[in-house]
């Protein structure tokens, strides 16, 4: 429609992965060095993560086409599949005789491949994208399947690419013999602004033009309404030039952007409340005005008088039958929690006992009442952390966060749930026997888990930080060899929110 009016041969903004249009940021030639290292290696599996449109896809392809044709490679792009199913397809991805019956003849063939390919000096890539549909029972299997090696060889590489979430599940504590054989991880996220007009330039570039057709004020628009993911990049950039073709326009600027946005939030806002056909929708009786004057509810004066009523008896009655109840409702209007029974998932905060309470003392013939409370701010129940102070999470010698780390990252997704202005750092650590790669891979690791399990809780991945911190001196000490001595641990910072 446009490709004449901007001298463009194709459209360079279409969402179809094309090889033509591969550009990678920092983040993914970082990602694919680490991964194509995972696998040249022989690390067994390995695992990528990112949201949803930040370029997990594009990645995949940028590996098995920077891979060597001694690398045999099957790829699974949708999991949901039954245990049966999924022998039958990764046979027939990897050219076996998928006429078997039973898993016992699958295991027999895949084996027999496995060693063959070794023979060749060559290995075998496993790539299962989506990897957050997998049911528990498959994803058992195909831990299972890593166990076909030969002494100090593995036979397989396989590699997890999925969203957030799956990081989640690889925490989850039936998951754990699967976690601590993960080698390489990385977790994709979105591009910079700078990478952001890096990216439109390229793509432009492929499709025939070096023109500048978006400005620099329409390129801040672009990462602000995409946030940095390519997937929402090529839509908001497809959707402006045709805009601006539409206007006559040769150049694309903010406020083209903000229109096109605007429209595109609108139409997702619309499609989302979108009302069921009229078929499927309930008829609703016709009501009287007799029945609308039966339902009208009483007078909110009423409901007012009635409430302070109820309050008073509630108060007299307390301090009557028990002067213990009375006490506590005077430490409750004094702004003081009085715990009962806890909530799941959030701490019970005891009453300081060493703070006397004053209660006046009664007149002959009249009720005790509490004194008037002086206005206090109300007290949440929501947990409260110091944020000029770094958290510290533990792991246990399993590569497990333990329950005290667990507790705490709880009570600091309820935090950040709350409030949205909240940012972190995670950082991890690691040290103890070990290869520089090792503690590298590991620290990045720990801080991952704990994004993961954040993400899991809701809190939204823009607002975590994740970075693995290299400890120099404390990696191969010989003296550090007791494996009882290694130590991993994430450190968790405060980035704003206050």
């Amino acid at each position: 429609m446009y490709l004449n009016h901007y001298s463009l041969t194709t459209k360079p903004f279409q969402i179809s992965t094309d090889p033509r249009f591969l550009w990678l940021g920092e983040k993914h030639k970082e990602a694919l060095a680490v991964l194509r290292y995972g696998i040249l290696d022989n690390k067994g599996f390995l695992l990528l993560t990112g949201e949803v449109g930040t370029g997990k896809t594009t990645l995949i392809h940028a590996l098995i086409n920077a891979l060597k044709d001694d690398v045999i490679i099957a790829n699974v792009p949708d999991p949901g599949l039954e245990i049966m199913e999924f022998y039958a397809y990764i046979a027939r991805a990897f050219l076996l005789n998928n006429g078997f019956k039973s898993k016992f003849e699958f295991l027999t063939q895949f084996t027999d491949f496995l060693n063959q390919a070794h023979a060749e000096k060559k290995q075998v890539l496993l790539i299962i994208d989506e990897s957050q549909r997998m049911g528990q029972a498959l994803l058992e299997e195909i831990r299972l399947l890593s166990n076909i090696e030969k002494q100090f060889t593995k036979l397989i590489n396989i590699f997890f690419v999925g969203q957030a979430e799956f990081n989640g599940i690889i925490l989850e504590e039936r998951n754990s013999a699967l976690r601590q054989r993960i080698t390489v991880n990385y977790n994709l996220g979105p591009i910079s602004r700078i990478e952001t007009d890096q990216y439109v330039r390229h793509r432009l570039n492929v499709s025939g033009t070096e023109k500048r057709i978006f400005t620099s004020g329409a390129i801040k628009e672009i990462h602000t309404f995409s946030e940095g993911y390519p997937r929402l990049i090529n839509v908001i950039c497809d959707r402006a030039l045709i805009t601006g073709y539409t206007n006559g326009s040769s150049s694309i600027s903010g406020s083209v952007i903000r229109e096109c946005a605007d429209e595109m939030r609108l139409h997702w806002k619309v499609k989302k409340k979108k009302a069921a056909p009229i078929h499927q929708q309930k008829k609703v009786p016709t009501q009287t005005s007799a029945d609308i004057d039966e339902r009208r509810p009483a007078k909110p004066s009423l409901y007012v008088l009635l409430g302070v009523l109820i309050a008073v008896w509630v108060g007299i009655a307390a301090y009557v039958y028990s002067p213990e109840s009375m006490q506590k409702l005077i430490m409750m209007f004094k702004g003081r929690p009085v715990t009962t029974s806890p909530v799941e998932n959030q701490p019970s905060i005891p009453v300081n006992q060493s703070e006397p309470v004053t209660i006046v003392a009664p007149v002959p013939g009249k009720p005790a009442l509490a004194p008037r409370p002086e206005p206090v701010a109300l007290e949440t129940h929501q947990p409260v952390f110091d944020r000029d102070v770094a958290l510290h999470l533990a792991f246990n010698e399993y590569s497990d966060l333990t329950d005290d780390a667990y507790q705490t990252l709880n009570k600091l997704a309820t935090v950040m749930n709350n409030d949205l202005s909240v940012e972190i750092v995670l950082k991890g650590y690691s040290r103890g026997y070990g290869s520089v790669d090792y503690h590298k891979k590991m620290s990045k690791f720990s801080a991952n888990i704990v994004e993961g399990y954040l993400v899991g809780k809701g809190v939204a991945a823009s607002r975590i930080q994740a970075m693995g911190i290299l400890l120099q001196g404390t990696v191969e000490d010989p003296a550090a060899k007791d494996r009882d001595e290694e130590r991993t641990w994430v450190e968790i910072l405060f980035d704003g929110g206050q």
